[in-house]
């Protein structure tokens, strides 16, 4: 699971060396300012479209992967504790959206819809 922090404005987003492995992605960032919509997820289908760079292993998904001619980031094990963080159009992030498996999406969806 990824560790989430919010420090200077962002979200800081931060894996566990074999995730990064499997995603070919270090640490990220997101502007709290370019979250459209965050919501908790209690089921999800696995990423459909193409795999850009990453991996993609039964329940597990880790990278950037297209679909529907957006792209999304994946750091998601078998957890059924996932959150979606949706990013506003004029964002200025090579994704649109990002399924991350953490502890206790509720309490993030909170933290990251006050304003």
């Amino acid at each position: 699971m990824v560790q989430l922090d919010i420090a200077n404005n962002a979200l800081q987003i931060k894996m566990p060396l074999m995730d990064k492995v499997m995603a070919m992605r270090s640490n990220l960032e997101i502007k709290l300012s370019d979250i459209q919509n965050a919501k908790a997820l209690t089921t999800f289908e696995m990423p459909t479209g193409a795999k850009i760079k990453g991996t993609r292993i039964g329940k597990k998904a880790y990278g950037t992967f297209e679909n529907n001619n957006e792209t999304e980031f994946w750091a998601v094990d078998n957890s059924p504790s996932i959150l979606l963080i949706e990013l506003s159009p004029h964002a200025q992030s090579q994704y649109q959206r990002f399924f991350l498996g953490v502890d206790n999406p509720n309490d993030w969806v909170s933290k990251l819809t006050a304003k």
